[in-house]
């Protein structure tokens, strides 16, 4: 089991992550991993809406399966079918390959929070908390599932404007399922 403690605040105030924590673990029972077959999305509830779904083709080919509507209005081109790797900076996108890599390689979870700046000098906080999931028993994790969720009044989107590249968080941590972390990236 994953013990809930060992997320960061503010995990305590995104009830959606809480929830999607809750299922996954019920997804996997008493495995490290739950199966695509494991998968209910209707355990998740109202929470289904804050779900993503990532499936990593390559390590710099992650492909998004299924995003939440408040995210996909934030850029113009944060879609299904887009490349996760293409959505930040140029320059962020190692780190953003080497963070998905490790939770296939270990595996692990992820928490994380990004700060994204509105047009009136406020931040909007976007935590995730992430985990895999497994197309087969016995075959290395190739998706990523997450619960994505604002902290923030929604009704700031609005004053948010269209960005070219979501920023990457610098409050990315590991969340060990039960097979250890990886080693720490060399980044914020």
């Amino acid at each position: 089991m994953v013990d809930p403690e060992s997320i960061p605040d503010p995990f305590e105030t995104a009830p959606n992550c809480k929830k999607f924590l809750d299922v996954w673990q019920q997804w996997r029972g008493d495995r490290i991993l739950p199966t695509r077959d494991d998968v209910r999305p209707e355990m998740l509830g109202k929470s289904l809406s804050a779900i993503t779904i990532l499936e990593i083709r390559a390590p710099d080919n992650i492909k998004i399966r299924m995003v939440p509507s408040d995210v996909e209005e934030l850029t113009d081109h944060y879609k299904a079918g887009e490349n996760f790797v293409d959505l930040v900076a140029p320059d962020e996108r190692r780190i953003r390959i080497q963070r998905y890599q490790n939770l296939v390689r270990v595996p692990c979870g992820a928490f994380s929070n990004v700060r994204i700046p509105s047009k009136h000098k406020l931040a909007l906080n976007l935590v995730g908390l992430l985990f895999p999931v497994i197309e087969f028993e016995g075959q290395p994790p190739r998706f990523i599932y997450g619960a994505i969720e604002f902290l923030d009044d929604r009704d700031l989107l609005k004053d948010t404007d269209k960005l070219e590249y979501v920023p990457i968080s610098r409050n990315f941590q590991y969340v060990d399922i039960g097979c250890g972390l990886p080693e720490p990236c060399n980044h914020g």
